[in-house]
Order: C-alpha cells, then structure tokens, then sequence
C-alpha cells in the first residue's frame, strides 16, 4: 500500500491494522511525528477552509510545500488540482487527522515492510520514527518539494522498485 502526504498516514495506519492484507507499505513525504506546533497549523488550516476564501487558504499552506527546483507550471497545475475538492471535505480530512491519528501507535504497531520515502520538508521525524519501528527503511529524493511523486517520478519509481522487490523477495 503506497500513499503521499495525508495518504501515506492512511497507508501506514491501514497496514498496522490489517497486516494480513498489506504485503509492505510506503510512505511519502507525510507529516508523521511532526516537530513543531502541528495542532495549531493544521487548526489555522481548518479556519481558513471554512473562512470566506478557502481556495486561497489551502494554496498558501500548500504554496510552502514546494522545493525551490519545482518548476512554476507544475506549482500551478498541483494548486489548480488541491483547490478542485469541496473546502467542506478538506477541512474535515485535516480536522481528523488531529482527532484519530496516532502515528506513535501505528509504528510502534507496523509489522510489514515499511519505507518513508523523505522529499527533506520538516513533515517527519524520521529519527523517532527509527525508534519506534526500527525496521524502517528510509529514501530520500532530491530536486523537489512535498510533491516528488510528480515533479521527480523518475527517482521517486525507482526507490519504489527496489523496496519492493527487497518487501517481497523475504
């Protein structure tokens, strides 16, 4: 189960629960034991989804995303895309994942194959997540921001590969 972003929360969380359906799982670039204040960004988040101008709210929290090489039509075209989904749906999404999510607990919990695939935003702390899953297997790509499945696919399919092919040859 692979997943980016908020995606890769569900991708870990599924695959602590149901390891019997999760061959290996991969993470990317998600906010997992995130340093700092996560609570009160993603608070502030929520407010200016339900605020009177949600579009703008989200393309500035995503607009800090991107690493200084990603090109500026595919800056435009990821933000042209976040926008599209209805703000009443994003705000909840980002409202639960402080509600439900105990990232803590999944790792300590996983026990398929797993990678943390890291674009080196400040979304993880990977040394804690070592601690806590200490079978983790950790990628970096380079050259791009939160956005590497897209804006570096090349590197991004390549770590893919070779975790994969290491998951499942045991």
């Amino acid at each position: 189960m692979i997943g980016h972003s908020l995606g890769g929360l569900v991708a870990l969380d599924f695959a602590s629960a149901c390891p019997e359906h999760v061959a290996a799982a991969v993470v990317i670039d998600s906010p997992l034991l995130p340093r700092g204040d996560r609570a009160e960004v993603v608070r502030d988040l929520v407010a200016g989804l339900r605020g009177p101008d949600p579009d703008s709210a989200l393309r500035a929290y995503f607009a800090s995303l991107f690493g200084p090489n990603d090109n500026a039509a595919t800056r435009s075209w990821i933000l042209d895309q976040a926008v599209l989904t209805e703000p009443h749906v994003t705000s909840s999404l980002w409202e639960e994942s402080l509600i439900s999510w105990d990232d803590e607990a999944a790792l300590r919990a996983c026990r398929v194959p797993l990678l943390y695939i890291d674009a080196s935003t400040p979304n993880a702390d990977l040394a804690r997540a070592l601690e806590l899953c200490p079978g983790l297997m950790i990628a970096k790509t380079i050259g791009s921001g939160h956005f590497s499945p897209l804006v570096v696919p090349e590197q991004v399919n390549a770590v893919l590969e070779r975790f994969l092919s290491l998951a499942l040859s045991g």
